[in-house]
């Protein structure tokens, strides 16, 4: 599954790992070791998507409901990833009067990474462009095409990122070294979410 592409790999690498490093990457380490009303609050706004629950910004109450069904949900002895996102993706729907798998699916990627994917309906809309078929927002089918276009791109992502040792050069005060650098960006969660961008950043001309 291809598309002719306005935005390539690497720089949708390059864009990823500066993300990640100043934003993402915080929001992970805190829903892993001091989850809080406040990160959740500031992950839900950095991925625009605060907006589907009404009061978050005024209520802490409300950020709370959202975190304890983050937590129950993530501790739930379910099989797949793709139960625990539907599942809380269900939770929302019950509290808040929208299903909304994107939001469930972000927040459990930004707590674990793999093996979840994020549901995005701008992604969706390239992958569809590449020629898959299936029900908009049925996530299961939704991950499955997702996981077989990343495996047909892989080899590509992964030549893409292996130019980011540069990186050092543009950013002087980068503080990792180049080979914790190079080993970051070659895991598997790492071009898993260079795919996500570059589904999300092609939506546009398709």
């Amino acid at each position: 599954m291809k598309i002719d592409a306005i935005v390539g790999f690497e720089l949708c690498g390059a864009h990823f790992l500066l993300q990640w490093k100043r934003k993402e990457e915080r929001f992970h380490t805190l829903l892993r070791s001091d989850p809080s009303v406040d990160v959740v609050r500031a992950a839900l706004s950095f991925f625009i998507i605060a907006r589907n629950f009404s009061g978050i910004k005024k209520d802490k109450a409300v950020a709370q409901h959202i975190l304890n069904m983050l937590l129950e949900t993530d501790r739930a002895n379910i099989i797949s990833m793709e139960e625990k996102v539907t599942t809380l993706a269900s939770k929302f729907k019950e509290r808040f009067g929208k299903n909304n798998i994107s939001a469930a699916s972000k927040l459990l990627w930004l707590k674990n990474r793999a093996p979840y994917i994020i549901y995005d309906s701008r992604a969706e809309r390239t992958l569809k462009a590449m020629g898959a078929k299936f029900k908009s927002r049925d996530y299961h089918k939704y991950g499955a095409t997702w996981r077989e276009a990343f495996e047909e791109n892989k080899p590509n992502i992964l030549k893409a990122v292996r130019g980011l040792h540069h990186i050092k050069k543009i950013l002087p005060d980068w503080k990792q070294s180049t080979e914790e650098t190079m080993s970051m960006v070659q895991s598997e969660w790492f071009l898993e979410r260079v795919f996500d961008i570059y589904l999300y950043q092609n939506s546009e001309g398709v």
